[in-house]
């Protein structure tokens, strides 16, 4: 047990906060192009993996095919899959973090409670916390680093008489494998990627599953067939081979919605018929608004498993719950020993923990930008030395920012963005363009100009309204005032957002 007692840790030139595919490859990047040891990496899980470490719900794989979903300097060919599963994703981050000799830079179960911006000595001042004993630590560090991640904690489940309820209610990125399914009445909330993993790969145990929904969602049938071996074999003895496979995939995911864009609706709605869905939920899987207003979900063998008389999809709204049931808005009551919450995560902001100069906060710091925002989504003025990855606006839509078909050209230069990993890679250069004399001693700060800032969030926001999020439909991309706080909405990632500009930082 702590006894209060706060404990001071060494300086260290580098923290970095999380240990998932972005605290991994801005290691990596220190050590790769800088030849950089003296840095640490705080997780407050017991083993890295970031996302990858805590979604261990049934079915849990990604869906961006494995050959893009990697880092560039890490090439992994022999996927079995097409989109690889959970495990098999942490098994390549382990792999990873071995190669590069990361572990003895790592401290598992800490987490991250708060930071300060220390202005005489021009450090952070950084607060940690034990998750197993309570204990609390402070080190500085010259450049802070957040890689925590975009929608990691899941959303608050407030209902009527929750504490009634006799039953196991888990979050599905909380899923425990302990967790006996066996003949059990079972009640899954939502509908989105999580959901439609989930529900195909619990009905050989359970006794019934009721999914219920709130609105429909489009979503799109997508097969994961096997890579074969003489394939995998092939592209690891000539990885040129890989590269250009790479791209090619990369051009065929940028070209879909500018290509299938005006289809979606009808291809969605053949899939229906094709896996034979029965009729009664047909309106219940086609919703009203336009397809890419919300994020497109796939599924390998969910649209199959709607004609199992175990599963029962209902639109509705949980509204109270009793010792081994829940109440709907519209009345109906069902049976659940077991309640599955896949109804997403707390992704309206973005949490850092920090106080910079003068005490603000980025939550502060927001309200007078108009919501959530960074420069490159990694760096904001106020706060010196620190650098966000995967932050406010560094996610692909999956839609063009207009209507209008974009070039070939163009879809060929932004060919990466549409992985996540590709836009993590960039991010880690961009900072490590700026930070790199902090982190050699060769400056004191960094710190982005306040008018940078403003006019590259102004230049954000203005392209966001042109695009199709959250035109006709409710989506976790936008605030209630309409603001964008998720996608980004270029095509030229690459080009554009790597790209620094010395004139738009402060140095000294």
């Amino acid at each position: 047990m702590a006894d209060g007692k706060v404990q001071r840790l060494p300086f260290r030139q580098v923290i970095i906060i999380g240990a998932g595919f972005g605290g991994i490859d801005m290691a990596c990047a220190l050590k790769r192009k800088l030849n950089f040891e003296n840095f640490v990496i705080y997780d407050r899980n017991s083993d890295i993996g970031g996302t990858w470490y805590d979604n261990n719900y049934p079915g849990c794989a990604i869906d961006i095919p494995g050959l893009i979903y990697q880092l560039s300097y890490a090439p992994e060919p022999n996927f079995p899959r097409v989109f690889p599963t959970r495990l098999e994703m942490l098994a390549y981050l382990k792999g990873t973090v071995a190669k590069y000799d990361l572990y003895r830079h790592v401290q598992l179960n800490m987490s991250w409670t708060t930071a300060s911006w220390l202005e005489d000595e021009q450090r952070w001042s950084v607060e940690l916390k034990n998750t197993q004993t309570g204990e609390t630590f402070i080190q500085e560090c010259k450049v802070l680093v957040g890689a925590i991640g975009h929608q990691v904690d899941p959303k608050d489940f407030f209902v009527k008489n929750k504490e009634e309820f006799q039953g196991h209610i888990i979050p599905a990125c909380k899923y425990s494998e302990a967790l006996n399914l066996k003949d059990k009445n079972v009640v899954v909330l939502g509908n989105g990627s999580t959901a439609v993993q989930v529900v195909p790969n619990i009905l050989k145990d359970v006794k019934k599953c009721v999914q219920i929904q709130r609105d429909a969602q489009w979503i799109l049938h997508r097969p994961n067939p096997p890579v074969p071996q003489g394939v995998r074999n092939f592209l690891t003895q000539f990885p040129v081979f890989f590269r250009l496979v790479q791209q090619l995939i990369f051009a065929l995911i940028e070209c879909f919605y500018p290509i299938l864009g005006r289809r979606l609706a009808g291809i969605a709605n053949g899939h229906l018929k094709k896996f034979e869905v029965p009729e009664k939920y047909h309106p219940l899987l086609t919703p009203s608004y336009t397809p890419g207003c919300k994020r497109l979900v796939f599924a390998v063998d969910y649209l199959q498993c709607l004609k199992d008389p175990k599963i029962e999809l209902v639109q509705d709204e949980i509204a109270a719950l009793r010792s081994s049931s829940v109440v709907t808005k519209s009345g109906n009551e069902y049976p659940a020993d077991i309640i599955i919450l896949c109804h997403g995560f707390k992704g309206d902001t973005f949490y850092y923990p920090l106080k910079g100069r003068g005490g603000i906060t980025p939550s502060k710091h927001w309200d007078a930008a108009g919501g959530p925002s960074c420069y490159k989504g990694c760096a904001m003025s106020g706060f010196p030395n620190f650098f966000s990855i995967r932050g406010p606006n560094v996610s692909s839509g999956l839609v063009a920012a207009s209507s209008k078909i974009m070039k070939a050209e163009s879809m060929l230069k932004s060919n990466r963005q549409q992985s996540v990993i590709w836009f993590i890679e960039a991010t880690t250069t961009l900072i490590l363009n700026a930070a790199a004399p902090l982190i050699l001693d060769k400056a004191a700060l960094v710190e982005v100009k306040s008018s940078a800032e403003l006019a590259y969030v102004n230049r954000v926001q203005a392209a966001c309204k042109k695009g199709f999020w959250g035109r006709d439909c409710h989506t976790y991309y936008l605030t209630e005032s309409g603001w964008n706080h998720t996608v980004y909405p270029w095509s030229e990632y690459l080009p554009a957002f790597s790209k620094l500009c010395r004139g738009e930082l402060i140095n000294c």
